[in-house]
């Protein structure tokens, strides 16, 4: 490569980060005010650690900030939106449908608090479509799989990001942080996979992430809701998918999977302890009591339970989970 191509590519790479990141910057206080005037404060409660109100919803000023200035960098450039090498641009504006959509859908729920069964309900569909209309699976990565089952994984994956991310904003700065540690490290694994014209989008999506971090990490001013944990949830998931090769199992299923280890895991153990509990309590409950439901809400995450053993504040325990989600992505 001459010097004045790795110039150019160097300069994409820049503006593709930048672009997001000053975007994201100056849209969040924004988002954050306007969110506030609706009323959609998270007020101190037993479940929840801030102890003043703060906005949520804040996530709808990460999906403009992605999603505006790297269209606009394509435009002014050129570059193929996801530099891959079946119909690229397509796939950026199907993915850009659909992100709005399970975005739409956090933010309806940050609103008026939807039904823990509608708001999977809805999920389950934008997964649905991910797979049907956008052409997002797994079957690049294993040509022989049935369709069906190619299906019911892949709405499985996205459906487990989507709801790990959603369940483990539970502290500042957590969620954002530990999405921008997997993307970073998904873009490591393309570029040392000899695919390092293919990490624009991930840089795009990093240098909002870092732009939104500025206001949420701890002492946060604005949190992700579910708009934003849900739409992280679903880029973390669906980037994989959109740059699959026979043969890639590492950056498509592997890295992924070790990167976003922290809600993976956090997901899974909040799943056994909810169904124990729920079996445990032979289904008696008094009314109004959620315990034992699976997708309520409860104080025994990962983050509950490192501030409750160490007495850690919230900066501290989301930077000891930080480091354990880089050292899983780098494993």
């Amino acid at each position: 490569m001459t010097k004045l191509g790795a110039a150019t590519k160097l300069l994409d790479y820049m503006l593709a980060f930048a672009g997001p990141f000053l975007v994201t910057l100056a849209l969040t206080p924004l988002v954050r005010e306007f969110n506030r005037a609706r009323g959609m404060i998270d007020k101190p409660c037993e479940r929840r650690i801030n102890k003043t109100p703060i906005p949520r919803g804040g996530g709808l000023a990460l999906l403009a900030g992605v999603f505006i200035p790297y269209t606009v960098f394509l435009l002014f450039t050129g570059r193929p939106a996801m530099q891959t090498a079946a119909a690229g641009n397509f796939l950026y504006a199907k993915m850009l449908v659909l992100s709005v959509a399970i975005a739409a859908v956090g933010y309806v729920d940050d609103m008026v608090s939807l039904r823990p069964r509608t708001k999977l309900a809805c999920q389950a569909v934008v997964a649905v479509l991910a797979w049907a209309w956008a052409g997002l699976g797994f079957s690049a990565l294993w040509p022989a799989i049935p369709a069906w089952l190619d299906c019911a994984i892949t709405v499985f994956w996205i459906l487990g990001a989507v709801n790990a991310f959603n369940l483990i904003d539970g502290l500042d700065g957590l969620a954002s942080g530990l999405a921008l540690i997997a993307t970073l490290g998904m873009a490591t694994s393309l570029a040392i996979g000899g695919n390092p014209q293919r990490i624009l989008f991930h840089l795009a999506f990093a240098g909002g992430l870092l732009g939104f971090l500025r206001y949420n990490f701890n002492p946060a001013s604005v949190f992700l809701g579910d708009c934003g944990s849900m739409f992280i949830g679903f880029i973390v998931a669906t980037l994989p998918l959109a740059f699959q090769t026979p043969g890639s199992f590492a950056a498509s299923v592997a890295m992924p999977f070790l990167a976003m280890g922290v809600p993976a895991f956090d997901t899974f153990l909040a799943i056994v302890r909810r169904t124990l509990r729920r079996l445990l309590a032979g289904g008696a409950r008094e009314a109004g009591d959620t315990s034992g439901k699976v997708m309520s809400a409860d104080t025994d995450h990962i983050h509950h339970r490192i501030l409750r053993a160490t007495g850690f504040n919230q900066r501290k325990a989301a930077l000891v989970l930080y480091a354990t989600a880089a050292a899983a992505a780098t494993a």
